[in-house]
C-alpha cells in the first residue's frame, strides 16, 4: 500500500489516492496504523536508481531521492501513522548485509540514512527494520548478523523494532520458546510479521488462478479449520509467555496464497 513504487511512480509525480483511503480506514476505527514500506530492494521504480545518462545514479542523487520520498510520504501522514518498516529486508540469506541497488550506490549507511529521515520527517512515529526468519540450519548465526548490520540504524530512532515472519506449522513451544528467549535478552521487541499457515493450506503458485488452485474456495472443512485454530492457538501461547519481547503480531495479506 505505501511501497515505494505505487506511492512514488515517478520522479515527478506522487499517487496518494489508495494509500489515503488506507490511513482513514485505521483512523476511522482507531486503529494504529503502520506504513510499509519506506526503503526496499524490490518494488522500486527503476528510475530512482538510474543516473541523467542512463548509468548508475551516483551516491548523492540516490540520498537526495531518498530524503524527498520519506520526507513526503512520513511527513503527509505524520501524526496519522504510528509506526513504519523503514527498511525492509536489507540483510540476505547467509547474514550479509544485501547487495541491493541502495547499498550498490549509497554504501552500508543507507539503512541508518533512511532511520534518519524517517525521524526526522515524523519523530514521534516508531520505526522498525523488517526482516524475513526462517528455521533453517545457522537461523541462530543470521539473527545476530542481523542485528549488527542494522546497529546504525538505533540511533536515528526511540526503539529498536525488527519484525520476522513465523511458520503456523513451526509452533513448537519447545523450539519457539529460545527464539523468544532471545529477543528478551538482547531487548529486541519482536514483531511477528506474516505469520504462515502452511501445509494445511494449499501452497499456491503465485500468479495461479485461484478457481483451479485452491481447494477451498467455499470455505474450510471442519477438521482443517480446527487443525489451523490448533496451530494458532500454540503460536499465541508462546506469544503470550513472551509479551515482553513480542508487542506486535501481523497478520496480513488475504490475496498472499502463503500467508493471512
Amino acid at each position: 500500500m505505501l511501497k515505494f513504487q505505487p506511492t512514488q511512480p515517478a520522479a515527478d509525480r506522487y499517487a496518494f489516492d489508495a494509500a489515503d483511503r488506507y490511513v482513514q480506514f485505521g483512523l476511522d476505527r482507531h486503529m494504529q496504523v503502520v506504513g510499509h514500506n519506506l526503503v526496499w530492494h524490490s518494488q522500486t521504480g527503476a528510475w530512482v536508481f538510474e543516473g541523467a545518462d542512463g548509468t548508475p545514479a551516483d551516491r548523492e542523487t540516490l540520498l537526495a531521492r531518498m530524503r524527498d520520498h520519506i520526507r513526503t510520504v512520513v511527513g503527509r501522514y505524520r501524526g496519522k501513522i504510528h509506526g513504519w518498516d523503514v527498511v525492509n529486508e536489507a540483510v540476505d540469506e547467509d547474514g550479509s548485509l544485501r547487495k541491493s541497488p541502495w547499498q550498490a550506490g549509497m554504501g552500508d549507511d543507507y539503512i541508518a540514512k533512511a532511520f534518519e529521515f524517517a525521524h526526522e520527517a515524523d519523530p514521534d512515529a516508531e520505526l522498525y527494520y523488517k526482516r524475513i526468519q526462517s528455521r533453517e540450519a545457522g537461523q541462530a548465526r543470521r539473527r545476530q548478523q542481523a542485528r549488527s548490520r542494522s546497529a546504525g540504524a538505533q540511533a536515528a530512532h526511540r526503539r529498536h523494532r525488527q519484525p520476522g515472519a513465523l511458520a503456523a506449522r513451526d509452533a513448537d513451544h519447545r523450539r519457539d520458546r529460545p527464539v523468544a528467549g532471545r529477543a528478551v535478552r538482547h531487548r529486541i521487541e519482536g514483531h511477528v510479521h506474516r505469520a504462515r499457515h502452511q501445509p494445511l493450506l494449499p501452497n499456491t503458485p503465485r500468479g495461479a488462478d485461484p478457481a483451479v488452485a485452491n481447494p477451498y474456495a467455499n470455505g474450510l472443512p471442519a477438521e482443517i479449520q480446527q487443525q489451523l485454530a490448533r496451530r494458532y492457538a500454540d503460536v499465541f501461547r508462546v506469544f503470550l509467555k513472551h509479551r515482553d519481547a513480542v508487542t506486535r503480531v501481523t497478520f496480513w495479506g488475504l490475496s498472499d496464497a502463503d500467508s493471512c
